[in-house]
């Protein structure tokens, strides 16, 4: 939006259209799986496919979409794993992300600006402190202040929004692995632990490998060592 080059920030970054509103899940899904088919095609496949954060919700969608012949494991790090027939905006509802420091950085309303804006450059030291807590709390200071400048502050809401539709002969025949940060406070560890029971009783026969790291939400900023030595472990 604009308004995110000026400091200190407008009335209209609340209420600014931001410029991805129009994204929708089936975007993520075409652009992920076409890259997927381009890699195939040049002899790497299939495929380990990884989301962190929201990119969880884009994976099980390409899983979907594309099956067991194309993605030969799904990792979700740190990341939404929606149960059938639920939305993240469901999830986020939730007992289980009742402590979640993520959603009090929302900015604008997002059904009227079609994103979740933050402010990664705020000039609000006590938002700064609390986008810190909430995604990078065991991240070297240095390394916080570039990455939230690499940061940008909208995330189309669509995504969030979109009802997982998943069946146990495409998705659910994937192994996957989910990989928690014990100290997670956007994707909260206990939220991540329902979402693998749910995952689990829909598919009890191909069910979740749950792996953990003492981290935030970020591994692979804060332990990148210990979360590249999990990965190379399971291909």
């Amino acid at each position: 939006p604009s308004a995110y080059s000026v400091q200190p920030r407008p009335p209209a970054f609340a209420t600014e259209v931001s410029p991805v509103a129009s994204v929708v899940l089936r975007d993520c899904v075409d652009a992920v799986s076409a890259s997927i088919e381009s890699a195939i095609a040049q002899g790497s496949g299939p495929v380990v496919l990884l989301g962190h954060s929201s990119g969880g919700i884009t994976i099980q969608a390409v899983a979907e979409a594309l099956g067991p012949t194309k993605i030969k494991r799904l990792v979700y790090l740190a990341a939404w794993m929606p149960p059938n027939g639920k939305s993240v905006l469901d999830l986020l509802g939730s007992p289980e992300e009742a402590d979640n420091l993520a959603a009090p950085l929302i900015l604008a309303d997002p059904a009227a600006i079609g994103a979740l804006r933050i402010d990664p450059n705020s000039s609000n030291a006590t938002y700064a402190a609390n986008a810190r807590a909430a995604f990078y709390a065991d991240v070297p200071e240095a390394t916080v202040a570039a990455v939230f400048n690499l940061l940008t502050p909208d995330d189309p809401v669509q995504p969030y929004a979109a009802i997982a539709a998943v069946t146990a002969a495409r998705w659910g025949s994937i192994p996957r692995t989910m990989i928690k940060g014990l100290q997670d406070r956007a994707v909260r560890p206990a939220m991540i632990d329902k979402m693998v029971a749910d995952a689990d009783a829909f598919t009890p026969n191909n069910r979740t490998q749950v792996l953990a790291l003492n981290t935030s939400h970020s591994p692979f900023l804060s332990q990148p060592k210990a979360l590249a030595d999990l990965l190379l472990a399971l291909a």
